[in-house]
């Protein structure tokens, strides 16, 4: 299903790239990033989960940071959704903000 996800992202893309400004654009894209993040985050739930499919050195701090990390994107993307009925710049600034929110959580949640 993540494959699917990432295969379906240029169809997203192509829309808001051609109507960007407009609410169901921005709607219908962060939609579709948030569901492939979640789809992602289960996946990784699902190997670290008991170390499945972890190396066993894995430490319990590294789990918990690539998880917290992996919570970014889909959380930015997500509260964007509501602030594109707003104005139509405010979740492109967000999606923006998404790579120095990503390298915040970095220094937050370190290995």
């Amino acid at each position: 299903f993540f494959l699917l996800c990432v295969a379906f992202t240029p169809f997203p893309t192509a829309i808001v790239g051609e109507y960007g400004m407009l609410a169901g654009a921005q709607i219908f894209y962060a939609g579709s990033v948030v569901v492939t993040g979640v789809v992602k985050l289960i996946l990784w739930w699902y190997a670290a989960h008991n170390r499945r499919l972890l190396e066993p050195e894995t430490t319990d701090a590294q789990i918990r940071a690539v998880t917290m990390r992996g919570f970014v994107t889909p959380a930015v993307f997500l509260i964007s959704i509501p602030f594109a009925l707003v104005h139509p710049a405010i979740p492109i600034v967000l999606w923006i903000s998404t790579a120095m929110i990503y390298g915040l959580a970095r220094l937050l949640f370190r290995r």
